[in-house]
Protein backbone atom coordinates (compact mmCIF):
# COMPACT_ATOMS: atom_id res chain seq x y z
CA UNK A 1 0.00 0.00 0.00
CA UNK A 2 2.49 2.44 0.55
CA UNK A 3 3.97 1.40 -2.98
CA UNK A 4 0.65 2.66 -4.30
CA UNK A 5 0.38 6.09 -2.11
CA UNK A 6 3.46 6.61 -3.39
CA UNK A 7 2.48 6.12 -7.22
CA UNK A 8 -1.04 7.82 -6.76
CA UNK A 9 0.81 11.15 -4.92
CA UNK A 10 2.01 12.75 -7.80
CA UNK A 11 1.10 15.68 -10.02
CA UNK A 12 -1.99 14.67 -11.78
CA UNK A 13 -4.24 13.88 -8.50
CA UNK A 14 -2.75 17.38 -7.24
CA UNK A 15 -3.92 18.76 -10.11
CA UNK A 16 -7.22 17.39 -9.81
CA UNK A 17 -7.21 18.36 -5.89
CA UNK A 18 -6.61 21.95 -6.93
CA UNK A 19 -9.11 21.55 -10.08
CA UNK A 20 -11.89 20.23 -7.59
CA UNK A 21 -11.32 23.21 -4.69
CA UNK A 22 -11.45 25.88 -7.54
CA UNK A 23 -15.19 24.20 -8.32
CA UNK A 24 -16.29 23.86 -5.59
CA UNK A 25 -15.94 27.73 -4.59
CA UNK A 26 -16.35 29.17 -8.20
CA UNK A 27 -20.22 26.92 -7.91
CA UNK A 28 -21.10 28.05 -4.65
CA UNK A 29 -20.31 31.76 -5.86
CA UNK A 30 -22.48 31.02 -9.06
CA UNK A 31 -24.94 28.75 -8.14
CA UNK A 32 -25.34 29.94 -4.11
CA UNK A 33 -23.98 33.10 -2.92
CA UNK A 34 -25.05 35.50 -5.98
CA UNK A 35 -28.69 33.70 -6.03
CA UNK A 36 -29.27 34.94 -2.47
CA UNK A 37 -27.49 38.14 -2.97
CA UNK A 38 -30.12 38.95 -5.60
CA UNK A 39 -32.93 37.06 -3.62
CA UNK A 40 -35.15 39.91 -2.58
CA UNK A 41 -34.83 41.71 -5.54
CA UNK A 42 -35.61 38.77 -7.62
CA UNK A 43 -38.50 37.87 -4.93
CA UNK A 44 -40.36 41.29 -5.63
CA UNK A 45 -41.17 40.03 -9.13
CA UNK A 46 -42.20 36.75 -7.90
CA UNK A 47 -44.77 38.58 -4.96
CA UNK A 48 -45.93 40.84 -8.65
CA UNK A 49 -46.66 37.47 -9.82
CA UNK A 50 -48.54 36.09 -6.92
CA UNK A 51 -51.12 38.84 -7.63
CA UNK A 52 -51.62 37.68 -11.53
CA UNK A 53 -54.09 34.91 -10.79
CA UNK A 54 -55.76 35.93 -7.97
CA UNK A 55 -56.57 39.45 -9.99
CA UNK A 56 -57.60 37.36 -12.91
CA UNK A 57 -60.21 35.24 -10.86
CA UNK A 58 -61.39 38.58 -9.27
CA UNK A 59 -62.25 39.90 -13.13
CA UNK A 60 -63.80 36.51 -14.08
CA UNK A 61 -66.20 36.84 -11.12
CA UNK A 62 -66.86 40.22 -11.51
CA UNK A 63 -67.55 39.46 -15.43
CA UNK A 64 -69.85 36.19 -13.86
CA UNK A 65 -71.72 38.56 -11.62
CA UNK A 66 -72.40 41.56 -14.28
CA UNK A 67 -73.64 38.47 -16.96
CA UNK A 68 -76.61 37.24 -13.77
CA UNK A 69 -77.35 40.36 -12.79
CA UNK A 70 -77.97 41.25 -16.73
CA UNK A 71 -80.16 37.94 -16.85
CA UNK A 72 -81.62 38.72 -13.74
CA UNK A 73 -83.66 41.78 -14.79
CA UNK A 74 -85.60 39.09 -17.42
CA UNK A 75 -85.85 36.66 -15.22
CA UNK A 76 -89.24 35.09 -13.69
CA UNK A 77 -89.60 35.35 -9.42
CA UNK A 78 -88.91 32.28 -9.31
CA UNK A 79 -85.86 31.59 -11.43
CA UNK A 80 -84.69 35.45 -9.69
CA UNK A 81 -84.71 33.81 -6.03
CA UNK A 82 -82.14 31.21 -7.69
CA UNK A 83 -79.66 33.45 -9.41
CA UNK A 84 -79.78 36.06 -6.15
CA UNK A 85 -77.94 33.07 -4.33
CA UNK A 86 -76.21 32.56 -7.39
CA UNK A 87 -74.72 36.29 -7.37
CA UNK A 88 -74.21 36.36 -3.61
CA UNK A 89 -71.97 33.26 -3.60
CA UNK A 90 -69.96 34.99 -6.39
CA UNK A 91 -69.51 38.04 -4.33
CA UNK A 92 -68.75 36.03 -1.47
CA UNK A 93 -65.69 34.57 -3.80
CA UNK A 94 -64.97 38.18 -5.47
CA UNK A 95 -64.57 39.48 -2.14
CA UNK A 96 -62.28 36.75 -0.74
CA UNK A 97 -59.66 37.30 -3.37
CA UNK A 98 -60.19 40.79 -3.28
CA UNK A 99 -59.09 40.54 0.73
CA UNK A 100 -55.88 38.21 -0.44
CA UNK A 101 -54.61 40.53 -3.11
CA UNK A 102 -54.84 43.12 -1.07
CA UNK A 103 -52.60 41.29 1.43
CA UNK A 104 -50.01 40.34 -1.19
CA UNK A 105 -49.63 43.55 -2.82
CA UNK A 106 -47.51 45.27 0.28
CA UNK A 107 -44.88 42.48 -0.15
CA UNK A 108 -44.21 43.49 -4.16
CA UNK A 109 -44.78 47.41 -3.59
CA UNK A 110 -41.23 49.18 -3.02
CA UNK A 111 -37.86 47.09 -3.39
CA UNK A 112 -36.96 48.95 0.33
CA UNK A 113 -40.13 47.53 2.17
CA UNK A 114 -39.54 43.76 0.66
CA UNK A 115 -36.05 43.71 2.12
CA UNK A 116 -37.05 43.99 5.72
CA UNK A 117 -37.66 40.18 6.65
CA UNK A 118 -39.53 40.62 9.72
CA UNK A 119 -42.31 42.43 7.55
CA UNK A 120 -42.05 39.43 5.22
CA UNK A 121 -42.58 36.76 7.67
CA UNK A 122 -45.04 38.92 9.46
CA UNK A 123 -47.01 39.17 5.99
CA UNK A 124 -47.18 36.03 5.39
CA UNK A 125 -48.27 34.64 8.49
CA UNK A 126 -51.37 36.99 7.86
CA UNK A 127 -51.43 35.64 4.48
CA UNK A 128 -51.33 31.92 5.39
CA UNK A 129 -53.65 32.59 7.78
CA UNK A 130 -56.42 33.78 5.47
CA UNK A 131 -55.38 31.02 2.96
CA UNK A 132 -56.02 28.24 5.73
CA UNK A 133 -59.38 30.20 6.65
CA UNK A 134 -60.88 30.74 3.18
CA UNK A 135 -58.83 28.46 0.29
CA UNK A 136 -57.33 25.28 1.48
CA UNK A 137 -61.03 23.29 1.41
CA UNK A 138 -61.55 24.78 -2.31
CA UNK A 139 -58.08 23.21 -3.27
CA UNK A 140 -59.00 20.08 -1.80
CA UNK A 141 -62.59 19.79 -3.83
CA UNK A 142 -61.15 21.74 -7.00
CA UNK A 143 -58.06 19.50 -7.79
CA UNK A 144 -56.11 20.80 -10.69
CA UNK A 145 -58.44 23.95 -11.27
CA UNK A 146 -57.81 25.29 -7.75
CA UNK A 147 -54.34 26.33 -9.52
CA UNK A 148 -55.44 28.04 -11.99
CA UNK A 149 -57.06 30.26 -9.82
CA UNK A 150 -53.87 30.59 -7.81
CA UNK A 151 -54.68 28.80 -4.53
CA UNK A 152 -52.28 29.17 -1.55
CA UNK A 153 -50.01 31.30 -4.35
CA UNK A 154 -49.00 28.86 -6.63
CA UNK A 155 -49.34 25.76 -5.08
CA UNK A 156 -50.66 24.33 -1.97
CA UNK A 157 -46.87 22.43 -1.47
CA UNK A 158 -45.74 26.08 -1.24
CA UNK A 159 -48.35 27.05 1.23
CA UNK A 160 -47.80 23.77 3.51
CA UNK A 161 -43.87 24.65 3.99
CA UNK A 162 -44.02 27.85 5.16
CA UNK A 163 -46.65 26.81 7.37
CA UNK A 164 -44.59 23.81 8.52
CA UNK A 165 -41.67 26.24 8.84
CA UNK A 166 -43.52 28.48 10.89
CA UNK A 167 -44.11 25.47 13.37
CA UNK A 168 -40.76 24.13 13.08
CA UNK A 169 -38.66 27.96 14.51
CA UNK A 170 -41.57 28.05 16.86
CA UNK A 171 -40.26 25.07 18.60
CA UNK A 172 -36.48 25.95 17.67
CA UNK A 173 -34.35 28.83 19.00
CA UNK A 174 -31.86 27.72 16.32
CA UNK A 175 -33.40 28.16 13.53
CA UNK A 176 -32.01 29.88 10.18
CA UNK A 177 -34.24 32.77 8.16
CA UNK A 178 -34.86 32.15 4.63
CA UNK A 179 -32.53 33.97 2.79
CA UNK A 180 -29.85 33.83 5.27
CA UNK A 181 -26.17 32.18 3.68
CA UNK A 182 -24.96 29.51 6.08
CA UNK A 183 -22.63 27.35 4.97
CA UNK A 184 -24.49 24.14 5.36
CA UNK A 185 -27.20 25.51 2.99
CA UNK A 186 -23.75 26.14 0.70
CA UNK A 187 -23.45 22.17 1.04
CA UNK A 188 -26.48 20.96 -0.06
CA UNK A 189 -26.79 23.18 -2.69
CA UNK A 190 -24.00 21.52 -4.31
CA UNK A 191 -24.74 18.03 -3.62
CA UNK A 192 -28.83 17.93 -3.70
CA UNK A 193 -28.29 17.86 -7.29
CA UNK A 194 -31.05 20.53 -8.17
CA UNK A 195 -27.90 21.38 -9.88
CA UNK A 196 -25.53 18.78 -11.47
CA UNK A 197 -22.54 19.96 -12.01
CA UNK A 198 -20.52 19.08 -9.34
CA UNK A 199 -21.48 15.55 -10.04
CA UNK A 200 -20.27 16.12 -14.09
CA UNK A 201 -17.41 17.46 -12.67
CA UNK A 202 -16.91 13.88 -10.05
CA UNK A 203 -17.16 11.75 -13.29
CA UNK A 204 -14.71 13.87 -14.86
CA UNK A 205 -12.37 13.78 -11.70
CA UNK A 206 -12.74 10.19 -11.43
CA UNK A 207 -11.81 9.60 -14.80
CA UNK A 208 -8.62 11.95 -14.86
CA UNK A 209 -7.36 10.06 -11.85
CA UNK A 210 -8.46 6.27 -12.80
CA UNK A 211 -8.72 6.05 -16.77
CA UNK A 212 -5.42 4.14 -16.45
CA UNK A 213 -5.25 2.68 -13.16
CA UNK A 214 -4.68 -0.76 -14.80
CA UNK A 215 -3.57 -0.37 -18.64
CA UNK A 216 -0.67 2.04 -18.04
CA UNK A 217 1.39 -0.99 -16.41
CA UNK A 218 0.05 -3.98 -19.07
CA UNK A 219 1.17 -0.85 -22.11
CA UNK A 220 4.47 -0.81 -20.53
CA UNK A 221 5.10 -4.39 -19.34
CA UNK A 222 4.93 -3.52 -16.20
CA UNK A 223 1.12 -5.32 -15.70
CA UNK A 224 3.16 -8.84 -16.39
CA UNK A 225 5.58 -7.91 -13.31
CA UNK A 226 2.76 -7.07 -11.09
CA UNK A 227 1.23 -10.75 -12.39
CA UNK A 228 4.48 -12.48 -11.02
CA UNK A 229 4.83 -11.01 -8.09
CA UNK A 230 4.84 -13.10 -4.94
CA UNK A 231 1.60 -11.78 -3.60
CA UNK A 232 -1.49 -13.00 -3.99
CA UNK A 233 -3.26 -11.46 -6.97
CA UNK A 234 -6.40 -10.41 -4.51
CA UNK A 235 -4.37 -8.93 -2.40
CA UNK A 236 -2.41 -6.73 -5.00
CA UNK A 237 -5.79 -5.73 -6.94
CA UNK A 238 -6.91 -4.81 -3.29
CA UNK A 239 -4.53 -3.07 -2.49
CA UNK A 240 -4.81 -0.91 -5.29
CA UNK A 241 -8.00 -0.52 -5.33
CA UNK A 242 -8.40 0.79 -1.93
CA UNK A 243 -5.55 2.78 -2.20
CA UNK A 244 -6.88 4.20 -5.17
CA UNK A 245 -10.46 4.82 -4.09
CA UNK A 246 -9.86 6.81 -1.01
CA UNK A 247 -7.66 9.01 -2.64
CA UNK A 248 -10.15 9.73 -5.06
CA UNK A 249 -12.45 10.24 -2.45
CA UNK A 250 -10.23 12.76 -0.86
CA UNK A 251 -9.94 14.94 -4.19
CA UNK A 252 -13.76 14.94 -4.36
CA UNK A 253 -14.28 16.00 -0.75
CA UNK A 254 -12.41 17.61 0.78
CA UNK A 255 -13.26 20.85 -1.20
CA UNK A 256 -16.54 20.30 0.17
CA UNK A 257 -14.97 20.38 3.49
CA UNK A 258 -12.78 23.30 2.92
CA UNK A 259 -15.89 25.47 1.50
CA UNK A 260 -17.75 24.49 4.50
CA UNK A 261 -15.12 26.50 6.94
CA UNK A 262 -14.78 29.02 4.91
CA UNK A 263 -18.16 29.14 4.87
CA UNK A 264 -18.49 29.08 8.52
CA UNK A 265 -16.10 31.31 8.96
CA UNK A 266 -17.29 33.96 6.49
CA UNK A 267 -20.72 33.85 7.36
CA UNK A 268 -22.18 31.12 9.70
CA UNK A 269 -22.15 27.56 9.57
CA UNK A 270 -26.26 26.75 9.63
CA UNK A 271 -26.75 24.00 11.53
CA UNK A 272 -30.30 25.03 12.67
CA UNK A 273 -31.39 25.45 8.97
CA UNK A 274 -33.91 22.98 7.82
CA UNK A 275 -35.04 21.54 5.05
CA UNK A 276 -38.63 20.59 3.62
CA UNK A 277 -38.92 16.97 2.20
CA UNK A 278 -41.50 14.61 1.74
CA UNK A 279 -40.68 10.93 2.26
CA UNK A 280 -37.38 11.16 4.20
CA UNK A 281 -36.45 7.38 4.50
CA UNK A 282 -39.69 6.85 3.41
CA UNK A 283 -41.71 8.21 6.48
CA UNK A 284 -44.45 8.80 3.84
CA UNK A 285 -44.94 8.39 0.29
CA UNK A 286 -48.30 8.25 -1.91
CA UNK A 287 -49.34 4.56 -2.44
CA UNK A 288 -49.31 3.37 -6.05
CA UNK A 289 -47.58 6.61 -7.25
CA UNK A 290 -50.50 9.26 -7.82
CA UNK A 291 -50.16 12.54 -9.21
CA UNK A 292 -50.86 15.19 -5.65
CA UNK A 293 -52.54 16.67 -8.60
CA UNK A 294 -55.70 14.77 -7.67
CA UNK A 295 -56.07 16.16 -4.06
CA UNK A 296 -58.66 14.40 -3.03
CA UNK A 297 -58.59 13.38 0.98
CA UNK A 298 -54.49 14.81 0.99
CA UNK A 299 -53.38 16.83 4.09
CA UNK A 300 -50.99 18.63 2.91
CA UNK A 301 -48.93 19.77 6.15
CA UNK A 302 -48.97 15.70 6.62
CA UNK A 303 -47.47 15.40 3.10
CA UNK A 304 -44.58 17.75 4.19
CA UNK A 305 -41.54 17.29 6.60
CA UNK A 306 -39.26 19.77 8.05
CA UNK A 307 -36.02 18.15 8.73
CA UNK A 308 -32.72 19.75 10.47
CA UNK A 309 -30.64 20.17 6.72
CA UNK A 310 -27.37 18.60 8.49
CA UNK A 311 -29.23 15.47 8.47
CA UNK A 312 -30.59 16.36 4.70
CA UNK A 313 -27.09 17.28 4.28
CA UNK A 314 -25.87 13.94 5.63
CA UNK A 315 -28.24 11.73 3.66
CA UNK A 316 -26.93 13.27 0.46
CA UNK A 317 -23.59 13.34 1.36
CA UNK A 318 -23.65 9.14 1.72
CA UNK A 319 -25.22 8.70 -1.44
CA UNK A 320 -22.72 11.17 -3.14
CA UNK A 321 -19.87 9.05 -1.65
CA UNK A 322 -21.30 6.04 -2.61
CA UNK A 323 -22.56 7.12 -6.03
CA UNK A 324 -18.81 8.34 -6.71
CA UNK A 325 -17.21 4.42 -5.12
CA UNK A 326 -19.64 3.07 -7.86
CA UNK A 327 -18.40 4.85 -10.66
CA UNK A 328 -14.57 4.32 -9.84
CA UNK A 329 -15.40 0.64 -9.37
CA UNK A 330 -16.75 0.46 -12.75
CA UNK A 331 -14.07 2.68 -14.74
CA UNK A 332 -11.35 0.56 -12.58
CA UNK A 333 -13.10 -3.46 -13.90
CA UNK A 334 -13.67 -1.41 -17.56
CA UNK A 335 -10.34 -0.49 -17.68
CA UNK A 336 -8.55 -4.33 -15.85
CA UNK A 337 -10.59 -6.21 -18.68
CA UNK A 338 -9.80 -4.14 -21.73
CA UNK A 339 -6.37 -3.00 -21.23
CA UNK A 340 -7.18 0.35 -22.76
CA UNK A 341 -7.28 3.93 -21.52
CA UNK A 342 -9.58 5.01 -24.38
CA UNK A 343 -12.80 2.32 -23.66
CA UNK A 344 -12.35 4.21 -19.88
CA UNK A 345 -12.59 7.59 -21.20
CA UNK A 346 -15.65 6.54 -23.78
CA UNK A 347 -17.17 5.36 -20.92
CA UNK A 348 -16.65 8.23 -18.82
CA UNK A 349 -17.81 10.48 -21.41
CA UNK A 350 -20.86 7.94 -21.82
CA UNK A 351 -21.70 8.71 -18.21
CA UNK A 352 -21.09 12.34 -18.13
CA UNK A 353 -23.88 12.02 -21.15
CA UNK A 354 -26.30 10.06 -19.41
CA UNK A 355 -25.83 12.59 -16.08
CA UNK A 356 -26.44 15.84 -18.23
CA UNK A 357 -29.65 14.47 -20.21
CA UNK A 358 -31.54 12.58 -17.10
CA UNK A 359 -34.89 14.52 -16.22
CA UNK A 360 -36.21 11.42 -14.23
CA UNK A 361 -34.94 8.93 -11.71
CA UNK A 362 -34.44 5.63 -12.38
CA UNK A 363 -32.97 3.00 -9.96
CA UNK A 364 -31.51 1.44 -13.38
CA UNK A 365 -29.80 4.27 -14.63
CA UNK A 366 -26.64 5.69 -12.48
CA UNK A 367 -26.44 8.87 -14.41
CA UNK A 368 -30.12 9.79 -12.91
CA UNK A 369 -28.69 9.09 -9.16
CA UNK A 370 -27.32 12.97 -8.65
CA UNK A 371 -31.25 13.76 -8.58
CA UNK A 372 -30.86 13.69 -4.72
CA UNK A 373 -33.46 16.18 -4.31
CA UNK A 374 -35.89 14.04 -5.95
CA UNK A 375 -35.32 11.52 -3.48
CA UNK A 376 -35.19 13.83 -0.42
CA UNK A 377 -38.86 14.88 -1.62
CA UNK A 378 -39.75 11.55 -2.43
CA UNK A 379 -41.45 13.31 -5.68
CA UNK A 380 -40.76 13.50 -9.30
CA UNK A 381 -42.19 16.42 -11.27
CA UNK A 382 -44.10 15.46 -14.20
CA UNK A 383 -45.39 18.25 -15.65
CA UNK A 384 -46.75 22.06 -14.45
CA UNK A 385 -47.69 21.30 -10.41
CA UNK A 386 -47.74 17.39 -11.18
CA UNK A 387 -45.68 15.63 -8.66
CA UNK A 388 -45.83 11.83 -9.11
CA UNK A 389 -44.25 9.59 -5.93
CA UNK A 390 -41.11 7.78 -6.85
CA UNK A 391 -41.48 4.22 -7.11
CA UNK A 392 -38.38 3.39 -5.10
CA UNK A 393 -36.84 4.97 -1.67
CA UNK A 394 -33.54 6.60 -0.66
CA UNK A 395 -32.78 3.59 1.17
CA UNK A 396 -33.35 1.68 -2.24
CA UNK A 397 -30.82 3.77 -4.39
CA UNK A 398 -28.03 4.09 -1.48
CA UNK A 399 -28.61 -0.45 -1.80
CA UNK A 400 -27.48 -0.76 -5.12
CA UNK A 401 -24.74 1.44 -5.20
CA UNK A 402 -23.32 -0.13 -2.21
CA UNK A 403 -24.30 -3.99 -4.15
CA UNK A 404 -23.60 -2.46 -7.34
CA UNK A 405 -19.93 -1.45 -5.76
CA UNK A 406 -19.13 -4.73 -4.50
CA UNK A 407 -19.85 -6.79 -7.37
CA UNK A 408 -17.85 -4.62 -9.73
CA UNK A 409 -14.74 -5.34 -6.79
CA UNK A 410 -15.42 -8.89 -7.01
CA UNK A 411 -15.36 -9.36 -10.86
CA UNK A 412 -12.46 -6.59 -10.67
CA UNK A 413 -10.54 -8.96 -8.55
CA UNK A 414 -11.72 -12.04 -10.60
CA UNK A 415 -10.31 -10.32 -13.92
CA UNK A 416 -6.85 -9.57 -12.63
CA UNK A 417 -6.72 -13.12 -11.24
CA UNK A 418 -7.44 -14.77 -14.18
CA UNK A 419 -5.27 -12.80 -16.09
CA UNK A 420 -2.20 -14.81 -18.02
CA UNK A 421 1.40 -13.75 -17.94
Amino acid sequence: MKNERRLFLNKRFFIALTFALVSVFFLNQREYINFYQSYYPNMQSVYKSYLIPLESAQVRYEVEIKAYKDKLQNSSEDEKEEIKEIISDLEKKEEKYKDLSGLVKPLSLNLKQVQDRDFIDKQFFVIDQYIEENFIEDIKSKGRDGYEEGFALYSELDWANRVQKRIWDQSHEDNIPYGEITASEAVSYLLDGSIKHYYIIAIGLILFLNYDIWSKEFSDNEGKMILTLAYKRKKVFASRFIVRLLFTLLALLLPILILFVYMSIRYRPGFGGTVSVSALLGQWKLSNGPLIASLENLDFLAVNKIVPIWKANLLILILFSMWSVLIFSLLSLLDLFFENGIVTILTGLVLVFVTVAAKKLSIFNIGTYPMQYNLLYGLEREGLYNYKALSHTYEAYLLVTIIGSIILYLLGSLVLRKKRV
